[in-house]
């Protein structure tokens, strides 16, 4: 019998509030599932799941529920925080601080992936609680950010530590935007 390798469960939060201009992750994570489909084989296996128009009370429910590895937030930010949804659809702010202390409490973080224009302090805040962040120090290219999703990920399935995989993210945007590839920021614990 042929035991399947166990897969590092990434979760990806979408939030486009309404109020907050419009953006598209939903065709970055179609692409994103075609392309790693697409890997004939992968090192470290990789699940995606993802919460669309992801509002504040489904955090801690879909971490609890889907137990993920990586997090992965797409979606506007601005400077210590990140805009989730109401119910409405209009824009909920997460500040750094609690989301950094659901971190605390969940543990299990590997990655935190915060696709977010300025999201360096909210970055900052969540280090203390995970491995790694992905963050910004500007505004994110929203014609580039997806070849940074796709190389990242790419290169973790393909047994990368994130460090590399950040690395060959940020050089798939260069190849687009030197500006745009300068607005990421890796923080490792």
């Amino acid at each position: 019998m042929i035991k399947e390798q166990v897969k590092t469960k990434v979760l990806i939060m979408a939030a486009t509030p309404d109020d907050a201009g419009r953006i598209r992750p939903d065709k970055e994570v179609a692409e994103l599932r075609e392309r790693m489909a697409a890997m004939p084989s992968q090192k470290r296996p990789l699940a995606f799941d993802s919460i669309y128009a992801a509002r504040l009370d489904q955090i801690q429910q879909e971490l609890v529920r889907q137990r993920p590895t990586i997090l992965h937030f797409s979606g506007h930010g601005a400077p210590g925080m990140l805009a989730f949804e109401t119910e409405d659809g209009e824009t909920a702010p997460l500040e750094a601080d609690l989301l950094a202390r659901v971190l605390k409490a969940y543990r299990d973080i590997e990655c935190l992936v915060l696709h977010a224009c300025f999201a360096e302090k909210v970055a900052t805040e969540c280090l203390p609680h995970v491995k790694c962040v992905v963050g910004s120090t500007d505004a994110v290219n929203d014609f580039t950010a997806p070849n940074f999703s796709y190389l990242f990920y790419q290169s973790v399935a393909a047994g990368m530590d994130y460090e590399q995989a950040f690395e060959m993210g940020t050089t798939e945007v260069a190849f687009k935007s030197r500006t745009a590839a300068d607005a990421y920021k890796l923080m490792v614990r």
